[in-house]
């Protein structure tokens, strides 16, 4: 009987479908298509399922209808960040950096008795909506149910033409809705790929930012910060860096405020950098806060102590893994596996796949796994080059979505092991 190894090498066409979120869709395959068409030509065909902010959940619930349409020989998976894959908790950040591994295990006991008391109480209460359209329902407003189940639909299978429809005729009936407007500002920007839009979006955003109906601002301000960013109006850029700090304090308290962080992070003052330092290792996910202090401590040439703070990082994720979420990730592969597709588990780059490997080496399947690092091929290329010769942002703290040189890297180090694959 031939193994699966040995009925792809013994094919002569390859589909190879990737998996994940927005550093998936429109990003790495493209590079992969082109890097495999050049090493046999007409060989290979890069399929990108990749959806832009979207969750485990839906990435679960798509892949077998992904599966039974494009009938792919392998599956790559570069995916979790849009969800709670590592416990999130207000540190003392130099108590953390003092513990030993046993202090940490300590806090870990405890940490995940709180998250399975936290489980039980969401379970008595209803689950939590965390899909990235999710709408809070103001009694003002009053938005039907199903059309609330209806944005969420369409936003999980990316059809993002007919979700503005839907928001837009929202917006005319609750011109004075947070969410409607905010989610329709995002939408412009970020997901209809449309100059058109991405001009009105940004009128928004610029015009939203006064709005006292806005309470939390963020969506507004990570549009402004990286329209500015990405075509290097810096003054534009540090009037509303200043604005932001000033005026909207609590942007930088989100679980994404790394996402503008990085916008804004060399424009600002000594001064305002602590500022909003100091919020971000009170609030938001510690292991992005080690990840970002590493990035920059690599790009001054500092490596011992990058290094610490990326151990640190590492350490976090390794002992405080979110189980519920976990949980997903490993319905996913085993349903890959299922499928007898071969499976390519990808980390992000800069990351270490030791916490992918740590969280699934128990699984029945994992020999059936293939694992692909991007951890020291970024770093290296780290030491040599300014970060935004490679990242587009810093939205994940040590990294971000990818220039075409990044992307670049990452489709030339998974040919590589898919090449290898076939070869075997």
């Amino acid at each position: 009987m031939k193994t699966h190894f040995e009925k792809l090498k013994n094919k002569t066409s390859f589909k190879i479908m990737c998996i994940g979120e927005s550093t998936t869709a429109n990003q790495y395959p493209i590079q992969l298509q082109k890097i495999l068409d050049e090493a046999s030509p007409g060989k290979f065909s890069v399929i990108d399922c990749g959806i832009p902010g979207t969750f485990l959940d839906v990435i679960y619930n798509n892949l077998q209808s992904n599966i039974q349409e494009y009938s792919p020989d392998m599956v790559i998976f570069m995916m979790g960040i849009n969800n709670i894959l590592y416990w999130q908790e207000t540190y003392d950040v130099h108590q953390i950096e003092c513990l030993s591994k046993t202090e940490i295990k300590i806090y870990k006991l405890f940490l995940l008795l709180k998250m399975h008391i936290s489980s039980f109480i969401m379970g008595k209460t209803g689950s939590v909506n965390v899909n990235k359209f999710e709408f809070h329902i103001y009694k003002e407003t009053d938005i039907p149910a199903h059309i609330l189940k209806q944005i969420s639909d369409l936003e999980s299978r990316g059809k993002f033409k007919e979700l503005s429809i839907i928001l837009e005729n929202l917006f005319r009936k609750y011109p004075k809705n947070e969410d409607v407007y905010s989610k329709l500002v995002q939408l412009y920007c970020d997901y209809l790929n449309d100059k058109k839009y991405s001009e009105k979006g940004y009128e928004m955003a610029i015009k939203g930012i006064d709005y006292d109906f806005i309470r939390q601002k963020y969506t507004l301000y990570k549009v402004i910060f990286e329209r500015n960013f990405q075509q290097n109006n810096l003054s534009v850029l540090k009037l509303y860096a200043n604005k932001a700090i000033k005026e909207s304090p609590e942007i930088f308290k989100t679980d994404s405020a790394y996402f503008i962080y990085g916008f804004i992070k060399n424009i600002i003052t000594e001064e305002q950098k602590n500022k909003i330092l100091t919020i971000l290792k009170e609030t938001a996910y510690l292991d992005k806060y080690y990840g970002s202090l590493a990035i920059e401590l690599l790009q001054k040439g500092n490596y011992t102590k990058a290094d610490k703070y990326f151990k640190l990082a590492e350490d976090l994720r390794l002992e405080f893994p979110y189980e519920q979420d976990y949980n997903i990730y490993k319905l996913i592969l085993k349903r890959a596996v299922e499928s007898n597709v071969k499976v390519i588990c990808m980390q992000y780059p800069v990351r270490s796949i030791e916490p992918l490997k740590q969280m699934l080496k128990d699984e029945p399947y994992f020999n059936k796994l293939i694992f692909v690092n991007n951890e020291e091929l970024f770093k290296n290329v780290l030491k040599k080059y300014s970060y935004d010769t490679i990242f587009l942002d810093q939205f994940g703290g040590d990294f971000g979505h990818c220039t075409d040189l990044g992307n670049t890297m990452i489709a030339e180090n998974l040919a590589k092991v898919i090449i290898e694959i076939i070869n075997k």
